[in-house]
């Protein structure tokens, strides 16, 4: 029977990844964004959110069908209560949570991550969007919550798991998506997005959301004090909507070639052309780590100075009609 059910539950988690893959959209290369499949409801790790894992300790999950208030009398692992608090999923039953930050701990703080394999490999120069959304816990019980501002995706061509599964040391990489230092999130209430983008080196594989600064670089705030005791100080969020799209496939380049941007590779000036435009088009110019290296507007064409850049890969972000464009550009 056990044989049986297992085969079951494998053949629901191919159908599901199936549709969902193309149902949440057609581009979004993270499977079960929305934590919605549960291999079962019978406990709170994020092990049963196939195929997410924890690659350093215990990391969470949540999910409507998993409340027992007798064993659990703040709601367990349930959707919208549960033992951290109480909140509705951004989508769907369903959502991960970990541990950002809990002052105190040694060697750099306690972190807790959550870690996926994509469906597909990123390729080598192409430009990624990458989104989430997260909320940050109220507690049934003790801790006070706290708010940061240090919560990133990093993306690798190996898992970042531990060997030992116990580590509780922050992971010394620099994560590619990071949202903005001092953007110290407490909102209790709603959803806030992070979102970014970057260029692949090519061959990442895995993709991994957590706090990988250490406390020390990490910018704290007491989120809310109306907390039965003070046992603790805690940064714990939930997480829902995980999204890895092309973002050439968001908003492709008009047709009819009215903008043209050129030289590409550039030297010493660029061109931002739009023939028959009229109305101001905002842009920026990023580096590779998503840094704003120029800013501007133009209506029909603007030459900009590129002497000063370095060489490397950046991204140039358009408004065109309501939609943005991205477009690579190489310095020389």
């Amino acid at each position: 029977m056990k044989l049986i059910d297992s085969n079951i539950k494998i053949i629901s988690l191919i159908f599901f990844l199936l549709f969902y893959s193309r149902s949440y959209s057609q581009t979004n290369l993270v499977p079960n964004p929305s934590f919605e499949f549960a291999l079962d409801c019978t406990g709170a790790e994020i092990t049963r959110a196939f195929p997410w894992f924890a690659p350093a300790t215990s990391s969470d999950y949540f999910n409507a069908c998993f409340y027992s208030p007798f064993f659990f009398p703040c709601g367990g692992g349930g959707v919208p209560n549960n033992n951290f608090g109480y909140q509705f999923a951004h989508t769907g039953q369903a959502y991960a949570g970990i541990s950002l930050c809990e002052p105190g701990w040694p060697n750099g703080g306690y972190r807790e991550y959550i870690e996926v394999k994509l469906l597909d490999t990123l390729k080598i120069n192409t430009l990624y969007c990458v989104e989430f959304w997260v909320s940050l816990t109220r507690f049934c019980q003790y801790p006070l919550p706290i708010g940061i501002d240090a919560i990133g995706a990093y993306f690798s061509n190996d898992t970042l798991k531990y060997l030992d599964g116990d580590t509780i040391q922050v992971f010394n990489v620099i994560p590619q998506i990071q949202n903005p230092e001092w953007n110290i999130i407490t909102d209790t209430t709603n959803w806030v997005k992070i979102s970014g983008w970057f260029v692949a080196q090519g061959g990442e594989d895995y993709m991994t959301i957590g706090n990988f600064k250490t406390d020390a670089n990490t910018h704290t705030l007491v989120a809310y004090t109306n907390t039965p005791g003070s046992n603790g100080d805690i940064a714990y969020y939930y997480i829902d909507d995980v999204s890895v799209v092309r973002c050439d496939t968001i908003a492709p380049l008009p047709v009819d070639n009215t903008l043209k941007i050129y030289p590409n590779p550039v030297d010493d000036e660029l061109i931002i052309e739009m023939k028959g435009n009229a109305v101001p088009v905002g842009f920026e110019i990023f580096n590779y780590i998503g840094q704003v290296v120029y800013k501007g507007s133009m209506v029909d064409k603007v030459v900009i100075q590129t002497t000063n850049f370095a060489s490397g890969m950046y991204v140039i972000k358009l408004n065109n009609a309501g939609n943005w464009i991205y477009k690579k550009l190489v310095k020389e």
